[in-house]
């Protein structure tokens, strides 16, 4: 719409949120996703937010806040940074880490609960358990 202004000023504003009307029931139809996901800077920057000074501090104002914030580190990245997106671990060994991590995992439950039942006793069977953990 005109007047609308997205996060990042040189490109065009392409979303915006709704805001509920004050004092009205909330109608529970705005859902996301619940942790991170996909969301490339192009789409970020066309984000929608207010440029009232009156705003900034309002929940309204939340996303432009977060991009000043972030444009203050533009330009000071580290030249260290670790490529981890293009780490990609052999298959084989992948797999072989997951059945290990599973393994362990399962050992450590097993054994948890045999202790907390009484099953095993702390005090005479805690060196099998830890030698069987280090094999």
């Amino acid at each position: 719409q005109e007047g609308d202004v997205a996060l990042n000023k040189d490109v065009e504003p392409i979303f915006a949120v709704i805001p509920g009307v004050e004092g009205e029931e909330p109608h529970n139809s705005n859902w996301g996703a619940a942790a991170q996901y996909f969301q490339p800077k192009a789409f970020r920057d066309g984000w929608i937010q207010s440029v009232d000074p009156a705003e900034y501090y309002m929940p309204s104002g939340y996303e432009r806040r977060l991009q000043d914030a972030t444009d203050l580190y533009a330009g000071k990245e580290s030249p260290d940074l670790f490529p981890f997106w293009a780490l990609w671990p052999d298959p084989a060994t992948a797999d072989a880490l997951a059945m290990q991590r599973q393994n362990i995992t399962d050992y450590i439950n097993q054994n948890a609960l045999q202790f907390v039942t009484g099953a095993k006793n702390l005090d005479s069977d805690w060196d099998s358990y830890v030698a069987g953990l280090e094999q």
